[in-house]
């Protein structure tokens, strides 16, 4: 399972505390009871609780949208990998399948049924975020998966190969795209964005070479 940073309730409140408190002109003197009003603006009552809890109901939603996110990257580098793997057995054939062999053609069809797979994969749409939660690098929600297409019946051993290449750069790029997206994350949530990111990305290859 990925070790994906968790997000609580309590994200970043410490410092909007802060920022409330100053917008509010709350100090240790204020008479109890008094309703908090915002300092630059004379007459306007912004509750301190609802500002609060609307700063917990964001950092819930963006940790929800970004937990999604990650799942969705752990399920296409795992199909990357099934998909490297039926080519694999045909590559790795010694002596080679005949153009017409059953087994080459059913290896084809499961790449084919995989390929089908990853191509309907989709992320969770980039939510409006602000502040710095707009910072977070999320991934869009249709990725240009670049997964040649082979016809099972004719494929020939070169365009196979050809697909290997191809599937190797997609993994590639996945999992730098989803340290980029942990280290934005991390980042986020006061954790050490570049120590995380490493970690993130041996964490990725020990599993990918599993």
């Amino acid at each position: 399972m990925s070790t994906f940073p968790v997000i609580s309730s309590s994200v970043a409140l410490p410092a909007q505390l802060a920022e409330f408190r100053a917008e509010s002109g709350m100090n240790p003197g204020r008479a109890q009871g008094a309703p908090p009003t915002v300092a630059h603006e004379p007459g306007v009552e912004i509750s301190i609780s609802s500002r609060l809890q609307s700063g917990r109901e964001v950092a819930i939603a963006l940790g929800a949208r970004a937990r999604a996110a990650d799942t969705t990257f752990d399920r296409s580098l795992r199909l990357v990998e099934d998909m490297k793997s039926q080519l694999t057995s045909i590559t790795k054939q010694f002596p080679p399948f005949a153009a017409d062999s059953s087994e080459r053609f059913q290896f084809l069809n499961n790449f084919s049924g995989l390929r089908a797979q990853i191509e309907s994969l989709t992320f969770p749409p980039e939510p409006k975020a602000s502040g710095e939660w707009s910072g977070v690098d999320f991934p869009p929600e249709r990725m240009d998966w670049d997964v040649p297409f082979l016809d099972p019946a004719n494929a020939t051993d070169e365009q196979v190969q050809q697909a290997e290449v191809a599937l190797e750069r997609l993994g590639q790029s996945l999992m730098h795209r989803r340290q980029s997206f942990h280290e934005s994350m991390a980042a986020v949530i006061g954790e050490n964005g570049a120590d995380h990111a490493r970690s993130l990305s041996l964490e990725l290859r020990h599993r990918l070479a599993a």
